[in-house]
């Protein structure tokens, strides 16, 4: 598994696991979940959830957070963060993906003011200058970091693979960038990509692999 979300996000799946998994890696630090704001928005006027409650800052978000999924783990916590923050004149416009994304993508264009859900890593900061909202109830959570899982006994069965899964890390902006890439282009294509500009990265992630051929 690629993906473990570490230490919160995924904490109960890891509990029940943990005895019979062994980490091979971290993949990339800094993986996180919050509310995103456009850069173009001065820092002064919203640099945390907290300002927010400024009224003339409500009224130029139409007291509206545009959410995703009403299933979303994002989304439940975003309901909490209303709550724990006191934004009872708010509301979580709770939609989709991809309608957050149309939304964000029709207020940049017209240099509006919205506050959005989100997570790292998503293609979207490979396309927008967006920033988080400082959080600093920690309702959305801490940055977590992401590792590479298998079963017990895998580094002894695959020493190879272990070795190279081990050795794959990816900076975070990379990862979001290459996402963006696959958007336009297609996952095989972005890959292709990434491998051809950045050689040394790719080397270092083969090790000894590399030197074979």
């Amino acid at each position: 598994m690629m993906m473990a979300w570490l230490p919160a996000t995924h904490a109960d799946y890891y509990k029940r696991v943990k005895n019979r998994v062994e980490t091979l890696g971290t993949v990339y630090d800094g993986a996180k979940l919050g509310w995103v704001v456009p850069k173009y928005i001065p820092e002064s006027e919203i640099s945390s959830i907290e300002d927010l409650k400024k009224p003339e800052v409500q009224e130029k978000l139409a007291g509206t957070v545009d959410g995703i999924d009403p299933g979303a783990g994002l989304t439940r916590l975003s309901e909490k963060a209303l709550k724990d923050y006191g934004l009872d004149k708010y509301k979580l416009q709770v939609s989709s993906e991809a309608g957050m994304l149309t939304t964000v993508d029709r207020a940049i264009r017209g240099k509006k003011w919205f506050v959005a859900t989100s997570w790292s890593p998503h293609w979207m900061f490979g396309k927008y200058e967006l920033r988080y909202l400082n959080d600093p109830k920690k309702s959305l959570g801490d940055a977590e970091h992401v590792d590479v899982l298998a079963h017990k006994g895998f580094k002894d069965e695959n020493p190879v693979a272990a070795g190279f899964l081990s050795r794959m890390k990816l900076p975070l902006s990379d990862l979001e960038a290459a996402m963006f890439d696959a958007q336009n282009t297609s996952y095989d294509a972005a890959v292709d990509k990434y491998i051809k500009d950045h050689p040394d990265q790719i080397k270092a992630w083969l090790g000894d692999a590399a030197e074979k051929g």
